[in-house]
């Protein structure tokens, strides 16, 4: 592909090798000087120590460059229909500014990387809103993300993460355009792909799944299993045209589960009613995740219903109605301890009483994945209600936690 227009005495020209952009030979030049050069001296002589970043990005003499560059990416996809070269221009440009951002990454503080990209994104909304069309800006979406992972923002890191699947997923919608976005490095971060090393935040993900194999390797021992990561990724993590929305849920939880489990062996600043809240909060949306989990096998719309069908499959013998009232009556006896969760686990991890009457035939085949299954579905419907904070501690939220993890297992290894 080659293009050449000119605009206000500047003139842009592009070439690309068979429509893909970038590759060997790949180039955009504004008055025959590469865009990379253009970057780099403006970042040079307008930002400097004593100056932010996002002071530069705003000036008008600054978004000229925009300005080129995006109306040959509108020109090329409204005029000539080049929807995949339009896509690789704007992923390209948008890359040029990563050196900028590795330097501050290196030399600066956070805030700095991120003014860069935000500061970014703000120019570039303004010019769509201006010309009333929109450019492809997953790439500055996903190195957002990164830059608020390493914050400890988890909720803006996976809001910008989604932000970049989704663009990524219009990007594959084009006409013309083959573009699968589950190999975009977003998604590829937001799945847990561990094994496409192609992607920034490879790092990431690997220390994700070395945290997973910890709570994978502590179900082993206890449940006297052999699974492993590769079982999980099989059966669960590649599922994405049953579990995306689960999948990309859950590794947003292990992230800031693990970032908040640093903190609390780090600092011990987590044990405060703010804290226990905010546990409570992560334990909930939880027992949400697995119930979605279960209900795409079970069919079921309430989590009773998939927790018994799991009790079932464990059990490999049906429940009675009378039975179905026991697990009720249970749980009701757990609800109404004072401790509520603290004696849930009591109840239930520590197997101290019978799930079911001794003369019961189920007795014999009742085992710890059964019991599980029945703390989760009571934490499901009680972690919601009436929970009093001085119960959840760190050491029994570790627990709660622990609990939840093998759960997902149990549901991988046991019902998908």
């Amino acid at each position: 592909m080659n293009y050449l227009n000119e605009k206000n005495g500047y003139s842009i020209k592009i070439v690309a090798q068979n429509s893909i952009f970038p590759q060997n030979g790949g180039i955009i030049t504004i008055n025959d000087k590469l865009i990379s050069e253009w970057i780099k001296e403006y970042y040079i002589t307008n930002i400097n120590g004593n100056r932010r970043i996002r002071t530069a990005l705003i000036e008008e003499s600054f978004k000229f460059i925009l300005d080129i560059v995006f109306l040959a990416i509108r020109d090329l996809e409204t005029n000539n229909k080049d929807y995949i070269s339009a896509n690789h221009i704007a992923d390209f440009f948008f890359n040029n500014f990563r050196p900028i951002w590795q330097t501050h990454i290196n030399f600066f503080k956070s805030f700095e990387e991120i003014d860069l990209w935000n500061e970014l994104l703000k120019a570039v909304n303004e010019w769509e809103k201006n010309n009333n069309f929109k450019i492809k800006k997953g790439t500055p979406y996903y190195f957002n993300a990164g830059n608020y992972i390493d914050t400890g923002n988890f909720d803006l890191a996976f809001n910008y993460t989604h932000k970049a699947i989704e663009d990524d997923k219009i990007r594959g919608s084009l006409q013309n355009s083959s573009y699968d976005y589950h190999n975009s490095p977003a998604f590829l971060f937001a799945s847990l792909n561990v094994d496409k090393t192609n992607n920034f935040l490879w790092g990431k993900v690997r220390s994700l799944v070395i945290r997973l194999e910890q709570y994978i390797k502590r179900y082993n021992f206890i449940y006297n299993s052999n699974l492993n990561f590769q079982t999980i990724k099989n059966k669960f993590l590649s599922q994405n045209h049953l579990f995306e929305n689960e999948i990309t849920y859950f590794v947003y939880l292990l992230a800031a589960l693990t970032y908040e489990n640093y903190l609390i062996i780090t600092l011990g600043i987590f044990n405060n009613n703010f804290a226990r809240m905010r546990n409570l909060d992560h334990i909930f949306s939880f027992c949400l995740l697995l119930d979605k989990i279960m209900a795409k096998k079970t069919n079921e719309e309430y989590i009773s219903g998939s927790a018994y069908k799991l009790i079932e499959k464990l059990l490999n013998l049906p429940l009675a109605d009378s039975d179905k009232q026991i697990i009720k009556t249970k749980l009701k006896w757990a609800k109404n301890n004072p401790g509520l969760i603290i004696e849930a686990i009591k109840f239930m991890i520590d197997r101290n009483k019978k799930l079911f009457p001794y003369n019961s035939n189920y007795n014999r085949k009742i085992n710890k994945k059964i019991i599980n299954t029945m703390l989760i579905y009571f934490l499901r419907n009680r972690s919601a209600h009436d929970v009093k904070l001085e119960y959840l501690n760190t050491q029994l939220y570790d627990k709660i936690l622990q609990a939840l993890f093998f759960e997902l297992f149990i549901i991988i290894e046991d019902l998908l």
